[in-house]
């Protein structure tokens, strides 16, 4: 939010993350370093991943909407996701692990509040899966949804996997009980409620 709440466009939205990104991180490889050195730890890397929000000043849809004409899914977005996935795997500190952008839409307060709004969906998710992150996160379906429609979804995912030659996982939240368009009730400090998407 931050580096792109600075910038007049993508490139110095680019920009201005890695210098965030890099003096922060650096800072912490420092630290391990010398923890490493001094215990005989073995140090592979930093995992560069941004992590979800459920604080609204900070989430990663709303940081999205500083650099697009619009609200997380309209036109831009695919071209953020893009961007922040070339950043999170270029900083200049020792990475480890997934290190990328993840869109768990039920542990970021932007991302839900875009879902409700419908600015998105789960074809949307599948698109953005495909410059990032790690395929369809905490999406909340239709409780009674047949195995047939998971099994298409899930082929859809492994589709793109096989083509992209990258691994994507699917976390998907059937909501006993629940309709598409109703609202999960979570009871969880971690997620974030939403309306459950719409599955054709």
């Amino acid at each position: 939010m931050q580096a792109f709440s600075q910038a007049k466009n993508m490139i110095t939205g680019e920009q201005n993350l890695k210098l965030l990104l890099e003096s922060e991180l650096n800072q912490v490889a420092v630290i391990a370093e010398k923890i490493s050195d001094r215990f005989a730890v073995t140090y592979t890397g930093i995992d560069t991943s941004l992590a979800p929000s459920l604080d609204k000043k900070n989430s990663i849809a709303f940081a999205y909407e500083k650099l697009i004409n619009g609200k997380f899914g309209h036109s831009g977005t695919l071209s953020v996701s893009g961007m922040l996935t070339r950043v999170l795997k270029n900083v200049s500190v020792k990475i480890c692990g997934y290190s990328g952008l993840m869109l768990p839409v039920c542990e970021d307060v932007g991302l839900a509040t875009r879902a409700n709004e419908q600015t998105y969906d789960i074809t949307n998710l599948l698109l953005y899966s495909a410059v990032c992150g790690c395929g369809l996160d905490t999406v909340p379906i239709p409780g009674d949804i047949t195995i047939e429609k998971i099994a298409a979804l899930l082929i859809d995912m492994a589709t793109l996997a096989i083509k992209l030659d990258k691994p994507l996982s699917a976390r998907l939240f059937p909501i006993p009980n629940k309709k598409a368009g109703e609202m999960t009730t979570f009871n969880s400090p971690y997620l974030v409620d939403c309306k459950i998407f719409t599955f054709d």
